[in-house]
């Protein structure tokens, strides 16, 4: 399958099955109807600057460059004088609004308006349904699981509305959808999978993906390389899969295959260890024989790698939020995602550049990395004409 544009892949997805949806699946998602069933639509503009011939290196000048390296978080619902001040001379990648920023509508949209006031950072959700979700969003949006009941359109159409609603807050990012397969063995993921067969969580991840790129939001899959084998809450501690190799690649990868053959631009690693890819006893967020070996040697995967949040017991237990950072960077990642508040990026800036003086964090690899941040900026921007146009398959190149 070419790697030509999101679209080329998700739009014949929701005619390749068709589930039926349960009596006491509840209301949502709804049915597709003529105004809530949303139509075809071109790429998100700037997929090509992500997925093409690769990233331009951006190059590192300054410490407080590596601030476009991290997405962060604020306090309350509108920014102290050391967020703004932090925003300014930071310029973070983006910030992640979660629930206690939002009071109501009209306020959250005045925070993102903030947030997007230095030019540069990007406003990002977690809203994936179910549990997960801004309830100031609307729709209410069901689980994964009560969504994977219905069809792909109707997963396709309310992640569509969601979206809209999502755009028209301002919001830029939703680190949604799940694509990790359920595993009877683990509650860990539950209700927030779409199921426990991998066909069919592949092509509901990618019809809500498509979904809310239909209304102008980046999505991003995740948790790399699954997160449905979780034996422990990674907020709490790192575990580890022992599933031997060919099971994972049955199971837990295709949706993420499927994603990244179709230029999904953007992925998030999980908190697992996996001792399939990866020998040392390290999360795939700090792996390298997962996201650099793995993930983008082996899988082609050419767009952005954010992390989940470092704050995770599974990271900070043996290396610290910082130490994390570091060693992320170092295996690959592009994006950091702290929840730490914005004004706090200096101590984490401050890792990542004694890392680059002692020579643990390559500088051509910081420079790859600000290079894939800017050119999501550039995406969700919209970026110029010619990156709406699907890329020519002796370009996007195959697999």
């Amino acid at each position: 399958m070419s790697g030509n544009a999101l679209l080329a892949f998700l739009a014949v997805l929701p005619i390749a099955v068709g589930c039926s949806r349960s009596d006491d699946a509840g209301p949502w998602p709804p049915a597709p109807t003529d105004s809530a069933q949303p139509q075809d639509a071109a790429p998100l503009p700037g997929v090509a600057d992500v997925q093409g011939e690769g990233c331009a290196p951006a190059p590192y000048d300054s410490p407080d460059d590596l601030g476009r390296l991290f997405v962060a978080t604020v306090n309350g619902s509108e920014l102290t004088l050391a967020e703004i001040d932090a925003l300014s001379r930071h310029r973070p990648a983006g910030v992640l609004i979660r629930d206690h920023n939002v009071t109501d509508r009209a306020q959250l949209q005045e925070l993102i308006g903030a947030v997007h006031g230095n030019g540069e950072t990007l406003a990002l959700v977690d809203h994936e349904g179910g549990t997960v979700q801004l309830p100031t969003v609307q729709p209410p949006l069901g689980s994964a699981r009560t969504q994977g009941q219905g069809t792909p359109e109707s997963t396709r159409a309310a992640a569509a509305l969601v979206g809209a609603d999502l755009r028209a807050l301002g919001f830029d990012v939703n680190l949604a959808p799940v694509a990790d397969v359920e595993n009877a063995a683990s509650g860990e993921i539950g209700s927030r999978a779409f199921g426990a067969d991998p066909v069919h969580v592949a092509q509901h991840s990618a019809a809500f993906a498509q979904g809310l790129q239909d209304a102008g939001i980046i999505p991003a899959f995740k948790h790399f390389p699954g997160y449905g084998r979780a034996a422990d809450d990674a907020h709490l501690a790192l575990s580890s899969v022992w599933t031997g190799i060919d099971e994972l690649s049955g199971i837990d990868l295709p949706p993420f295959v499927e994603a990244i053959e179709a230029g999904i631009p953007l992925i998030m690693t999980s908190h697992l260890h996996y001792a399939a890819f990866d020998e040392q006893v390290r999360p795939a967020t700090t792996s390298g024989a997962v996201i650099d070996d793995l993930l983008r040697r082996d899988l082609g995967f050419r767009g952005v790698v954010i992390t989940d949040s470092l704050g995770m017991g599974a990271v900070t237990r043996i290396t610290g939020s910082e130490g994390g950072a570091a060693e992320a960077l170092v295996a690959g990642a592009d994006l950091l995602l702290t929840t730490h508040n914005v004004a706090q990026l200096p101590r984490f800036i401050e890792r990542i550049e004694l890392g680059i003086l002692s020579g643990e964090i390559p500088l051509e690899r910081v420079n790859e990395a600000l290079g894939r941040a800017a050119a999501l900026q550039r995406l969700a921007a919209g970026g110029d004409a010619s990156c709406l146009m699907p890329l020519p398959e002796d370009a996007a190149g195959g697999s």
